[in-house]
């Protein structure tokens, strides 16, 4: 009686110290593996929390990126409908969401990942740097974030069982690099049809750290604050000065999720010049206080540990 394939390749789990912890930034797992047409899925050798089965799933508790390099399959990314896992394709997890995935057994998969975790993951997931949930990625054209694995993986497994501080920033350079492709790749969000206005809101962002003024925005429009403000009235859904406020509340709705910076301080980051006239900003446009926004960030992140 022949005996089924088996999946070929090497994964690591490399340990965390103390030391680690206190880097805010880490790599705890790296692997590449073939699995042949008719593999049982997953392989055996994996630590507890992340062995899984189609059947249940599995939750884990860093955040991940696992992409197919040959062959296909499935993937669910939250409860509902199994979508397809193709060759080309990369999915990023969160810590603790719900997901599973396995290859086609008429084909099998090749399957390469890497997770990471640290303090630090958690502030860029909410400046917006990378995904705040599962979701699909597209892996960027070019080879060098292949070129990065490789030298990443070759370096984990030549350390005998140890663990390196820059392994956390490479594994978050490929991270990242997965997650620049995907946002070229997805069609761009409908834009107003104005000219004017697309080249307001993008001089808007790129000021909104600054005291920033409707009369200094319509100055490098070419125009005046008039005409500036009827074209808003016709094509946008705020006015300049509520776009400008809008941009700052945003910036600060990130920044206020990291309790270590003082509220003024950020008051004064994101352009507004003073605590109290952020305060008002954030009752009249968001019905809240920049304090309570805090809360629910804390909050917030407290049920995701």
């Amino acid at each position: 009686m022949q005996s089924p394939p088996q999946a070929n390749g090497h994964f690591y789990y490399p340990p965390v110290s103390d030391t680690l912890l206190s880097c805010e930034l880490y790599l705890t797992s790296i692997g590449t593996l073939h699995y042949p047409a008719g593999t049982s899925y997953p392989s055996d050798g994996h630590p507890g929390d992340y062995q899984f089965s189609w059947k249940r799933g599995r939750r884990i508790n860093d955040y991940a990126l696992v992409w197919i390099a040959a062959g296909e399959g499935e993937k669910e990314l939250s409860t509902g409908r199994p979508d397809t896992f193709t060759c080309g394709e990369a999915i990023f997890l969160m810590p603790g969401a719900w997901h599973r995935y396995r290859p086609a057994a008429l084909t099998g998969w090749t399957e390469h990942w890497l997770c990471l975790n640290g303090e630090h993951l958690q502030r860029l997931r909410l400046s917006g740097f990378i995904p705040d949930g599962n979701t699909s990625l597209g892996i960027p054209a070019d080879a060098g974030w292949q070129k990065d694995f490789e030298r990443l993986f070759t370096n984990v497994a030549k350390a005998n069982g140890s663990n390196q501080p820059h392994w956390g920033a490479t594994a978050l350079q490929i991270l990242l690099h997965a997650c620049e492709g995907s946002h070229q790749g997805r069609a761009p969000s409908a834009a107003p049809a104005d000219t004017l206005i697309q080249r307001a809101l993008l001089t808007i962002r790129e000021n909104a750290h600054r005291n920033y003024s409707v009369q200094e925005l319509a100055a490098a429009m070419h125009t005046s604050p008039r005409t500036l403000e009827r074209h808003f009235a016709e094509s946008h859904i705020r006015s300049p000065r509520d776009e400008i406020i809008h941009v700052r509340i945003r910036r600060a709705c990130r920044l206020l999720a990291n309790p270590d910076i003082p509220i003024k301080q950020i008051a004064f980051t994101c352009g507004f010049g003073s605590a109290k006239l952020m305060n008002y900003n954030f009752q009249r446009l968001r019905q809240t206080t920049p304090g309570a926004v805090r809360r629910e960030a804390i909050e917030r992140q407290l049920r995701l540990t």
